[in-house]
């Protein structure tokens, strides 16, 4: 595993979480701008109503691409991350690729004084250690 398929992951995840954050935002201002009160609309309003579902569904339909995609990435690297032999390394790299974390929430998490550097690091020579195995 290198870096590259990690922050790769990263960016799927965190395109996951802005294209869910969108559908969420879009469906709150579809139900918000519906007026329910039982008179019935002209074709124009049926148009906006008709067109607005197109919308939603296109959203929809984004949302549970990145799933799958995210899904799949996740499996490699949680099967990746479970060789890993020191819980604190391993429990670095999981707040940070799977969970999505930044550098600081994972120190902050982790605790014991460590730092955005020292978490960051953990990772940085784990790859390096790795790689020099391999």
């Amino acid at each position: 595993m290198t870096l590259a398929d990690l922050n790769g992951h990263l960016d799927m995840l965190t395109q996951l979480q802005k294209a869910r954050t969108s559908l969420q935002t879009l469906q709150d201002r579809i139900l918000g701008a519906q007026k329910y009160d039982g008179m019935p609309h002209g074709t124009e309003a049926s148009r906006t109503v008709e067109n607005l579902a197109i919308i939603l569904e296109g959203q929809m339909d984004d949302v549970a691409r990145l799933e799958r995609i995210v899904e799949r990435s996740e499996k490699d690297i949680r099967k990746w991350i479970d060789t890993i032999q020191d819980n604190r390394t391993k429990l670095v790299f999981s707040l940070r690729f799977l969970c999505g974390l930044g550098w600081q929430e994972v120190a902050d998490h982790i605790g014991g004084g460590n730092s955005f550097d020292s978490v960051r690091m953990v990772v940085y020579r784990y790859l390096n250690i790795t790689s020099d195995t391999e």
